[in-house]
């Protein structure tokens, strides 16, 4: 598992809508070309989603109509990195990442 020290993306999502995912991750791995870590896949019962990326998936699996929030906070348990960065499955990167602003972002978390 490669997760960086200092965060872990965490990708929201459910097994519905398991079809945008590969519109996410193309994005995501175009918008960011820097990131190179797993990320935390969020959802319910699916195990085989295809990413660029190394994929966490919950310990558990979750019923389709389980509550998001429970999951969310069951997933926060398994992460042990200081920060999230969660982001939804229909949020679509639409422009470059500035790597410095997430370090310099981190940054002040850390000093405050």
């Amino acid at each position: 598992m490669m997760i960086s020290p200092k965060y872990t993306v965490m990708l929201l999502t459910c097994d519905k809508n398991a079809d945008v995912l590969p519109y996410f991750f193309c994005f995501f791995k175009k918008y960011w070309p820097e990131f190179d870590d797993a990320i935390f896949i969020n959802t319910e019962s699916k195990r085989d989603i295809i990413s660029p990326f190394e994929c966490i998936y919950p310990q558990k699996e979750y019923k389709w109509d389980s509550p998001w929030s429970g999951r969310l906070f069951d997933c926060l348990q398994q992460i042990s990195t200081e920060y999230v960065l969660l982001i939804m499955d229909d949020f679509f990167l639409t422009d470059y990442v500035d790597q410095n602003e997430i370090e310099r972002c981190l940054s002040i978390m850390d000093g405050n």
